[in-house]
């Protein structure tokens, strides 16, 4: 972590902590520019950090992810920065969570779906699945960038 002083300057700063801040950072870094990422937390990796409970710790997202153009697109931009990042496809089909289990998914019943893509996250049959979870996806990101990072009981006073 980084130590504030007044005299610093950057070229971009970053609020937030999660893998987008991350990879803008390093994209930003990659190009010449100084970087500091701002995140109002104690801990980095922002809606995706880890749940930490009773002296365990639980991955916050999903581990599949739909099988799309887009998702292997966000995959290669990974693969960048953490090289031994890797993915497999898998043909299962939609499944739900349940009651603390993986079911068949069957539908929404009587409820209305708000967005499309809620209704697609279950019905996409292909999935892809990460080597890595997303904490350590974070962790790998983090130990790429080379910026000042600040965190909740760094940051005081922005000039």
């Amino acid at each position: 972590m980084a130590t504030p002083t007044k005299s610093k300057k950057y070229d971009a700063l970053i609020v937030g902590s999660g893998p987008e801040a991350f990879l803008a950072g390093l994209n930003l870094q990659e190009q010449g520019f100084s970087v500091a990422l701002v995140e109002k937390e104690e801990h980095v990796g922002g809606l995706c950090r880890p749940l930490r409970y009773k002296g365990q710790t639980f991955d916050t997202h999903f581990a599949f992810w739909p099988h799309t153009d887009d998702a292997v697109k966000a995959i290669a931009g990974l693969q960048k920065w953490i090289s031994d990042l890797t993915f497999e496809v898998l043909d299962v089909g939609p499944l739900t969570f349940n009651n603390g289990q993986v079911q068949p998914f069957v539908g929404f019943g009587e409820h209305i779906v708000p967005a499309i893509h809620e209704y697609s996250f279950f019905t996409q049959t292909p999935q892809v699945v990460l080597s890595k979870s997303v904490a350590d996806i974070i962790e790998g990101l983090r130990a790429q960038f080379l910026g000042d990072l600040y965190v909740q009981s760094e940051v005081t006073q922005m000039l």
